[in-house]
């Protein structure tokens, strides 16, 4: 098994759990946009690329769990004094991150 597919099993499988414990308790994270405010985001996942060496986070802001359309974000995270950044993904990496989701996101929708 190749190293991309083997990591893509793993985050699977972690928001599969994610989204069985979604009714149960929120994943929520504060985090400082691109304006500088601190919003509360409802996580998806967490995933780090390890070629570029940075982290990622999909998420949603407006997600009342009875909504069958919810808009899903994707940006850089990065920690700092123990605070989270949501950066802009750079035009360099933007195709890997997508393929990264977009293979994620066939693998558990089924497609």
């Amino acid at each position: 098994m190749n190293k991309f597919r083997q990591r893509e099993d793993e985050i699977v499988d972690k928001l599969l759990a994610l989204k069985e414990q979604k009714n149960e308790k929120k994943n929520e994270l504060n985090v400082i946009n691109e304006e500088g405010q601190e919003v509360k985001v409802d996580v998806i996942m967490r995933f780090r690329v390890e070629e570029l060496d940075k982290e990622y986070i999909v998420y949603t802001l407006n997600d009342d769990g009875v909504s069958e359309n919810v808009t899903i974000c994707i940006a850089g995270l990065v920690e700092e004094d123990g605070k989270y950044n949501l950066r802009l993904i750079d035009e360099s990496e933007k195709n890997l991150v997508l393929v990264f989701y977009d293979n994620l996101r066939d693998m558990i929708c089924g497609k």
